[in-house]
């Protein structure tokens, strides 16, 4: 459970927030491209077998990934998308990315795509109403006037940092958001696995 905490904010407005943002792995099935087929030195009879070999390496745990991404709301918004942009790179299982979608590019083959749809216990969680908080406006000191939709750094009681949005504003009071921007939602993701470096 979250506690409610004391917010005390900071005057230092942020230029912008990066989102990290699955379903169990899938995997996929290999195709015959996927097959190399390899000989000892020496004539081949024909009754000698011939051995094969598995050439498509698969995304596991410890492997350092690229992606592309596409996130999109459940009426069909796009949210985010790395597309034209620098692909999302990460590591399976270091909890760098959202659970839902590290496990969803688990047991992914490099070229494969996916679409996966992810309920708030795996993507950004449930919505938390008591990380809404009213704070006297003064506490932001001078020179800074808060504006409904801006992202702020704040300080908490217990020195430490997070990020909150501006959700309304009057004469004397500010009102902010530390729920994630898409706490509470189902979202869905399109995934292109890029790129696969194993872990060492």
């Amino acid at each position: 459970m979250f506690k409610k905490r004391h917010i005390t904010l900071v005057l230092i407005p942020l230029l912008g927030v990066t989102l990290m943002s699955g379903c169990s792995a899938v995997q996929a099935p290999i195709t015959g491209s996927s097959i190399a087929k390899t000989t000892t030195a020496g004539a081949i009879g024909p009754q000698t077998a011939l051995p094969t070999t598995v050439t498509e390496q698969t995304a596991k745990s410890g492997d350092t990934v690229k992606v592309d991404y596409t996130l999109k709301l459940d009426d069909g918004t796009v949210f985010d998308s790395s597309i034209g942009k620098t692909p999302l790179e990460f590591t399976l299982g270091a909890g760098q990315v959202i659970p839902g979608f590290n496990d969803a590019v688990l047991g992914m083959m490099v070229g494969q795509s996916k679409t996966v749809r992810l309920p708030p216990e795996l993507a950004w969680g449930a919505y938390n109403a008591t990380l809404v908080v009213t704070a006297d406006k003064r506490q932001m000191g001078p020179g800074l006037n808060p504006t409904v939709g801006q992202h702020l750094t704040v300080t908490h009681s217990d020195g430490t940092t997070g990020t909150v949005i501006v959700t309304a504003v009057t004469d004397t009071t500010v009102t902010v958001d530390g729920n994630p921007p898409l706490a509470g939602k189902t979202i869905t993701f399109d995934i292109k696995l890029l790129s696969i470096t194993p872990a060492k």
